[in-house]
């Protein structure tokens, strides 16, 4: 499938003036997030719920647009969570209860976020981020996880999140 996809961005005739991707890099490194079955993902398609992306897929990233999904392992273990709250960071941030992993990393931008400002802007671990409120922890249960692996680090808009692959 991914083959599929890197075809359909094989180099084009273009103008002089526009740059042509002329040869795909070979996979050096990547950067990967966990996100929990049921979280949406904002793609070229769309919001999708994580479970259903396929390598090969187009999401839509804060820092460097549109990227290809590299891959996509899914598995299910007893796994504690962060849950965030509707609205905790402002209108629409997240759009619904959000469940995260506690190592994962929000983008904090003060300037544009209703957060307290306690709270430094930033990539900030979920745990790191719980008042009991809002933000809360949640006991180890039984959770189907999507960590989506991508070719180098990424911001992706996760439930109205940004959140960081790294």
């Amino acid at each position: 499938m991914l083959d599929i996809a890197l075809q359909m961005d094989a180099a084009r005739a273009v103008p002089a003036t526009v740059f042509a991707i002329t040869e795909i890099a070979p996979q050096t490194s990547t950067a990967a997030i966990t996100l929990f079955a049921g979280t949406t993902v904002l793609t070229l398609r769309g919001e999708v719920a994580v479970e259903t992306l396929i390598p090969g897929e187009r999401i839509i990233t804060r820092d460097a647009g549109m990227v290809l999904l590299y891959d996509l392992d899914m598995s299910r273990a007893a796994l504690p969570a962060i849950c965030v709250g509707a609205g905790a960071f402002g209108q629409a941030r997240p759009q619904c209860d959000t469940l995260l992993a506690a190592d994962a990393r929000i983008n904090v931008r003060a300037d544009t976020l209703d957060v307290p400002a306690s709270i430094p802007s930033g990539q900030i671990a979920a745990v790191d981020l719980t008042n009991g409120k809002t933000v809360t922890s949640l006991a180890a249960a039984d959770r189907v996880k999507c960590t989506l692996i991508f070719d180098r680090p990424h911001v992706i808009y996760a439930d109205g999140l940004e959140l960081c692959a790294f």
